[in-house]
């Protein structure tokens, strides 16, 4: 097969066509959107907030249910965190001992 010049220019003006023709449907395509969409405008903005402030306090007063269910996971991760991850030298009046380091947020799960 014998390609010639004029059929090397043909395939460069299609090609640039069909180039043309896709940078000019993304750009269209991304125009439209900045205009449906003008100055960063949404529909979904947040009109309305319903909220209350409630005190944590000793007055407040547990929820049996929500701690029933919260119950089973928080056995799990006491005795899955609850363990001694190292040992801290202590001084005394007889010398050195040493205590167990446990993580301290476990306390507070209890």
């Amino acid at each position: 097969m014998n390609i010639t010049l004029n059929h090397f220019e043909n395939y460069l003006k299609k090609y640039r066509k069909t180039k043309n023709l896709l940078f000019t449907a993304f750009l269209s395509l991304v125009l439209l959107s900045c205009a449906a969409n003008p100055a960063g405008k949404s529909s979904l903005d947040l009109s309305d907030v319903n909220s209350q402030n409630i005190q944590i306090d000793s007055t407040l007063v547990k929820d049996a249910n929500l701690e029933a269910f919260i119950a089973p996971y928080r056995a799990e991760l006491n005795k899955t965190m609850d363990v001694v991850i190292g040992y801290r030298p202590i001084w005394g009046g007889c010398g050195w001992t040493f205590r167990k380091v446990r993580l301290p947020w476990v306390k507070y799960m209890k």
